[in-house]
């Protein structure tokens, strides 16, 4: 995962996801970024949501399971 900065115009790496996947949805509500779904390198679907918190603080990313 990767985090532009328009100011300087670079790029930074940030905390990996928790769940590797493709196709997924992404969302951005109340300052957090939503990673929703999406499949597995195998091609299954999956039913993952990880949350980030973006800021020099974070920590990384929130997974919840359904």
């Amino acid at each position: 995962v990767e985090g532009y900065d328009p100011a300087s115009n670079t790029w930074t790496t940030k905390a990996p996801m928790l769940t590797a996947r493709y196709y997924l949805a992404a969302a951005e509500v109340g300052g957090k970024i939503y990673a929703i779904g999406g499949a597995s390198s195998s091609g299954a679907s999956l039913n993952v949501v990880e949350a980030y918190t973006p800021g020099p603080r974070s920590t990384g990313y929130i997974l919840f399971k359904n």
